[in-house]
Parts: C-alpha cells; sequence; structure tokens
C-alpha cells in the first residue's frame, strides 16, 4: 500500500473515531436532559452513560477476534448497521430503560468495532516511527471531540430535544458505510499488509503465528503469567476512574457553584490540554529515545496533582488547572496501547488491544453508577474526588513496580547471554 494511500485510510479511520468513540465521553453532557426528560435519579440516567462506555470498551475483545477471523470490511459492516439503527430507533423512545438497549448495547458494540478497527488497522499498516505517531494521534479522538461536543449537543437538544438529538446523532454515524466501501475495495491489500517491525519484542514468534488464526491460548497464557497484567490493570483502573468522572463533569462543576459558560469552558480546557500532551509525546516518540514506561508513569503522576487540585481548588482558575492536568489521563492509552504492540506479535495486537479495552469498560460499569449513588447519598462529591485520587496514585504505582521488574528481567537476561554456558569439566 503506498504511502499516500495510508494517510487517507488513517484520515478517516481517525474522523469515524472523533465522531463516535469521543461521543462516548461527551454523553455526559446530555446527563442533565436525560434527569429533566425522565424524572430520574443520577444512578439511573449515569447508567446509560456507564453502560455505553462499558461495551463500548467491553467489545473490544470480541471485535478484535472478528477482525482477525473475517477482516476489517465486515466488521465496519457491523458497526455501520448497529450504530445508525440504534441512535435512529432512540427517536420513538419514551422511557430511559429502553436506551439501555439501543443506545448503550446497540450503538455501544458497534462503536466498539469501529474503535478496535481503527487502532489495529494503524498498527498494521504502519511502521517504524510513523506507527507510535499515528498511535498517539488516535489517542486525542476523545479530547478533540470534547472540545466541540458540548457546544455542539446543547445547541443540538435545546431545539430537538433529547429523542431528535439522537436521530441526528444517527444519520452523522451512517458515514461509517463509505469506511466499509473503501475497507472493501481494498480488503485484499490489507489482508496482506501485515507489518512486521524489528522493534517488536516477540518478532521471533511470528514465523510460527502467520496464519490469520490467532494462536488465543497463548495470548491469554502471556496475560495469566503476568507478562501484561499489570500492564493491563494500571491502565484500567485510572481509565475508568476518568470515565466515571466525566459522566458527572457538568454536574460537578454546577454543584461547584460555575454557571453554564464556565462548565463548558472548563470541558474544552480539559479536553485541549489532552490534546496537547498527546500530540507532544507522539513528537518526542519522534526525536528522543525515551524508555516507553516513562510516559505513562509521568502522566499518572501528573493526574494525581490535578486531582488533588479538583478535590481541594474552589476558585474557577484552581479548579481549571485541577482538570487541564487531568487530561493526561487518556494520554496513559495511548501509551499503553504503544508498549502493548512491542510486548507482542503483530498478529496479536487486535486481541491485546481489546482485552485491554474491555477491562476498562468493564470497571466503567460500576465506577459511573458508584459515582452517583456517592452524591445521591452524601450529597457531595468530595468522595468521587477521593476515589478518582486513589485510582490515579494506585495507576502510577502499578506502573513503576512494572517498570523496575522489566528492568530487572532486562539484565537479568542479558547478563546471561554475556556470561554464556560454563563448561563443566571432569
Amino acid at each position: 500500500m503506498e504511502n499516500g494511500e495510508k494517510w487517507i485510510f488513517f484520515g478517516v479511520a481517525y474522523t469515524l473515531c472523533v465522531l463516535e468513540f469521543g461521543f462516548v465521553f461527551s454523553f455526559g453532557a446530555l446527563l442533565p436532559l436525560l434527569l429533566e426528560t425522565f424524572s430520574t435519579d443520577r444512578f439511573t440516567a449515569s447508567l446509560v452513560q456507564s453502560l455505553l462506555i462499558g461495551v463500548a470498551s467491553c467489545f473490544c475483545i470480541v471485535s478484535g477476534i472478528l477482525i482477525n477471523k473475517f477482516g476489517f470490511h465486515v466488521v465496519v459492516l457491523l458497526s455501520s448497521v448497529l450504530v445508525s439503527t440504534g441512535f435512529s430507533v432512540s427517536f420513538i423512545i419514551t422511557d430511559i430503560w429502553y436506551l439501555y438497549v439501543t443506545v448503550s448495547i446497540m450503538a455501544g458494540t458497534g462503536i466498539s468495532m469501529i474503535h478496535v478497527t481503527s487502532i489495529t488497522l494503524v498498527s498494521k499498516i504502519f511502521d517504524g516511527k510513523q506507527r507510535p505517531f499515528c498511535l498517539a494521534m488516535l489517542g486525542t479522538v476523545v479530547p478533540f471531540a470534547g472540545i466541540f461536543y458540548p457546544y455542539f449537543l446543547e445547541l443540538v437538544s435545546t431545539k430537538y430535544g433529547l429523542n431528535g438529538t439522537l436521530l441526528l446523532i444517527g444519520g452523522i454515524f451512517s458515514n461509517n458505510y463509505v469506511f466499509f466501501v473503501m475497507l472493501w475495495f481494498r480488503r485484499n491489500v490489507l489482508t496482506q499488509e501485515i507489518e512486521r517491525d524489528p522493534g517488536y519484542e516477540n518478532v521471533e514468534r511470528m514465523a510460527t503465528h502467520n496464519s490469520r488464526t490467532m494462536n488465543l491460548s497463548l495470548m491469554f497464557k502471556e496475560i495469566a503469567t503476568g507478562r501484561i497484567i499489570c500492564l493491563l490493570l494500571s491502565t484500567s483502573i485510572v481509565l475508568s476512574s476518568l470515565n466515571g468522572f466525566l459522566s458527572f463533569a457538568f454536574d460537578i462543576a454546577k454543584w461547584k457553584g460555575f454557571q453554564n459558560a464556565e462548565v463548558n469552558l472548563l470541558f474544552v480546557i480539559h479536553n485541549i490540554a489532552s490534546c496537547i500532551l498527546s500530540l507532544v509525546q507522539g513528537i518526542i516518540r519522534q526525536h528522543i529515545e525515551i524508555d516507553l514506561y516513562l510516559y505513562p508513569i509521568g502522566f499518572a503522576i501528573l493526574a494525581t496533582a490535578g486531582g488533588l487540585l479538583l478535590l481541594l481548588g474552589e476558585k474557577f482558575a484552581v479548579f481549571a488547572v485541577g482538570i487541564a492536568l487531568l487530561g493526561s489521563v487518556e494520554c496513559i492509552l495511548s501509551s499503553a496501547n504503544i508498549i502493548s504492540v512491542h510486548l507482542v506479535c503483530s498478529q496479536q495486537i487486535d486481541v491485546v488491544i481489546g482485552t485491554m479495552q474491555t477491562s476498562i469498560g468493564f470497571l466503567s460499569i460500576f465506577i459511573g453508577p458508584l459515582f452517583g449513588t456517592i452524591r445521591d447519598n452524601s450529597g457531595s462529591y468530595d468522595g468521587c474526588f477521593l476515589v478518582l485520587i486513589g485510582t490515579q496514585a494506585c495507576s502510577a504505582i502499578l506502573f513503576v513496580a512494572d517498570f523496575i521488574l522489566r528492568n530487572r528481567k532486562e539484565k537479568s537476561n542479558v547478563e546471561i547471554v554475556v556470561t554464556g554456558p560454563t563448561e563443566v569439566r571432569m
């Protein structure tokens, strides 16, 4: 595949991820409208987005397997049908419980497919320094969407209401079919476009796993034996806590006493900071050789500091700095994706990424309702801030532990290679 064609595919994949996967995490902007439309409590209303995040993430592992078995074009076609149908049917819904099926499950499943397709496609058609840069760019889809979605959703929901907004979203997401057509015409080329990057730690195993049917038992054995379990755990807990926070970000800002314009501005500040950090991360990777684990460690420390400012800050400026630092959490996911493609061979990338997203989604299902319960019972979000800070600190500790253990193992392997087997004479 020519270099120009690769960037065209990347541009389309990035745009769709911004529109769809970005919407999942901007859905919290509709929380006040859900509370008003269905006259329900925060636990019930937040469950719509929590399930949406959970399904969109948990189904990623299945999406990875489907891509590996049937190809990109088939998975994108299924995604197109599920997403457009799920949001369009929501136009006639009068009870919030039906949104759990149409938006959270149907649309969430389709969004998961398009997200994993984009990450896997980029991982396989790009190599060398282009791969980490493009993966870092994909890490900006959520914050980039968060810059314009709050204003867009406020404008549309004011004019058309909740049901009309969901119908319009379904129409916009029908653009998935364009991506399907592109992948269909290039399906044979993409099937053969499995890059062999010498930077893989497991590149020597690729020759024994070159069929399109993945050796899943080996993959899950590596997870179970701890090869990537620490990476999965540390990434999952910090991202799921952020997802819970984003579900209530607008309500939290109003609880702090900020005006509507300030609330939208805070959300924009958070997402711009995340975009900038992700882009800086990608640029640094292009020019400076830094250990891959130092990125998520630094981002986790920044996020912990941001959480403390959110808890203690009462003024708008302090809260704005805290929510900007919290944007570093989303950079952890792109860092974890880059680390993952260096830990496994090419045929296992889609399942590793899918497993990571699944673990994030599974925890996110519970974090959102947990935050809602804390707020409803205590009348305060202070407990939610403590949960947020605790998970970020734990994530930083786990990344540091994984970094130390990996370095010790590498030094041990180097000593064995240098020393070599000793000859015993009788």
